[in-house]
């Protein structure tokens, strides 16, 4: 029950914050989780505003704006309930799961990935987690500093190995 408050909670702020940045939300318009700023799906969003202030305190740019091809960063209040919702689950599976749903639909730093791998009890679902969020991370090029969150050396080789496959 606590998760379902705390992702209504999260859909009216970001709804909120929405309205506030647009003249209209057409049909299709994604509502965006995190520090997102909503994006178009098969239409425009037509903007007002230039910047708009949310509850975590920090000021979003009302137009798309991206890093690395990934929207902006979660913020401090939306990680940190993120990241509470991933360290409640009873196992590592399940912690797994929510985690990888969460980064889905939001872009997080390298710094944030690293901070969330802290919650799994295995080295081995860190790294399946570290992986799977690649494609999420915004500042890519500090991406390498994740390994500092896995213990075992094979998995720092597997990451290592993981990263030099991304950059070729």
């Amino acid at each position: 029950m606590k998760k379902l408050s705390i992702l209504i909670v999260s859909i009216i702020i970001n709804y909120t914050v929405a309205i506030a940045q647009t003249d209209t939300i057409k049909p299709g318009t994604s509502i965006p989780i995190g520090n997102e700023v909503p994006q178009p799906i098969g239409g425009q969003i037509e903007t007002t505003s230039t910047s708009t202030t949310k509850p975590d305190n920090t000021s979003a740019i009302a137009a798309p704006t991206t890093t690395n091809g990934c929207a902006i960063v979660m913020g401090a209040t939306s990680f940190a309930a993120a990241k509470s919702s991933i360290a409640e689950e009873p196992s590592d599976n399940l912690k797994l799961a929510v985690a990888k749903q969460i980064t889905k639909n939001n872009c997080i730093s390298a710094a944030q990935l690293t901070e969330v791998m802290t919650v799994f009890a295995s080295d081995a679902s860190r790294l399946d987690f570290a992986k799977y969020a690649y494609d999420h991370i915004s500042d890519k090029e500090n991406y390498p500093t994740v390994s500092d969150a896995l213990s075992a050396e094979l998995s720092k080789k597997q990451f290592n190995e993981f990263v030099e496959s991304k950059n070729k």
